[in-house]
């Protein structure tokens, strides 16, 4: 046994078959590999599939009280028997050379935590703003710097299972942001950080736009947990800067500027102007390039709205 697969689940029975499924058509011998899904307090058919489900590689089933992913991932490496764990969502469709990929990926180390790219399942049938812009975060070739901790997922992680115990695990204390703090102590005792894009799995949770900007609200308002159990770690994010309120003894004239700006496109009227054409755009005259932008636009404003409602500073 050489992996273990980890998948946290609460209420996705539906996309859970594929990616049970995905798994059983892998590059490497079942015997090198077992799938535990740890059921985190689930109401729907969750267990009812788990129990019919058959599979060539090794496969267990554990429900727990409904504890958060956190628990759930801690409670999945705790059941291993490999000593590499790879964490999956209970959403990812994985591609034939996965797990494959990771295991190279750890050949010769013991410290490294490997993140693979996510990518968008049948991106051509989902909504129209899933098809302009990239909300999976892959590995984009226009990206300008060196991939660091705040770029980690933990739906396409993998790294030994002693390694995860010295970091200490995910912390349950966090409903956000927390594979993002789990990679930040990771990095600050000496662990080594792989981006691996050959080790694909795809994303299959379709949202409606209005549904993606809502999610990215909660997780901003939540942002503050971090960074209260961090202090200074809001200088790695690059892309938070112009989000927050504007420090006028310490922000130089570009970044006042910005903010200003990001505050103005929050302003009720100019925010319910973009969202209105945005529905208008999509609906009469779908141009791409003027949706890309605008979409972003309001993501964005989500963004400071939630970091404004957390009280983010």
């Amino acid at each position: 046994m050489l992996l273990s697969v980890v998948i946290p689940c609460h209420n996705q029975a539906d996309s859970l078959k594929e990616t049970l499924s995905s798994l059983d058509k892998q590059s490497i011998p079942y015997d090198q590999y077992e799938v535990i899904l740890i059921d985190d307090g689930s109401t729907d058919q969750t267990k009812g599939n788990a129990d019919g489900f058959t599979s060539a590689y090794s496969f267990r089933y554990v429900y727990q009280e409904k504890s958060g992913a956190s628990s759930a991932r801690n409670r999945g490496a705790e059941e291993a028997d490999a000593e590499l764990v790879l964490f999956l969502d209970a959403d990812m469709i994985c591609d034939p050379g996965l797990l494959s990929t990771h295991l190279q990926a750890h050949q010769g180390t013991n410290r490294a935590i490997v993140e693979g790219s996510r990518k968008p399942w049948r991106k051509e049938t989902s909504s129209l703003y899933y098809q302009v812009i990239d909300v999976d975060t892959n590995f984009l070739p226009h990206l300008q710097r060196e991939k660091n901790f705040g770029d980690m997922l933990s739906c396409n992680m993998s790294l030994s299972c002693k390694l995860f115990r010295e970091i200490g695990g995910f912390d349950p204390g966090l409903s956000r942001w927390e594979d993002i703090d789990f990679a930040f102590r990771a990095v600050a005792l000496g662990a080594q950080l792989k981006f691996i894009p050959e080790a694909i799995a795809y994303h299959n949770h379709p949202m409606t736009f209005p549904e993606y900007c809502q999610k990215q609200l909660i997780t901003h308002q939540l942002a503050l947990d971090l960074f209260r159990k961090h202090p200074g770690i809001l200088v790695h994010f690059d892309y938070l800067r112009d989000r927050f309120n504007i420090d006028w003894m310490k922000d130089g004239g570009k970044l006042i500027l910005r903010k200003l700006i990001r505050q103005f496109m929050t302003w009720r009227p100019v925010f319910g102007f973009m969202e209105f054409s945005v529905e208008v755009l999509e609906r009469y005259f779908p141009n791409r390039s003027i949706l890309s932008h605008l979409y972003t636009w309001i993501i964005a404003s989500y963004q400071v709205i939630g970091l404004r409602n957390g009280d983010g500073h």
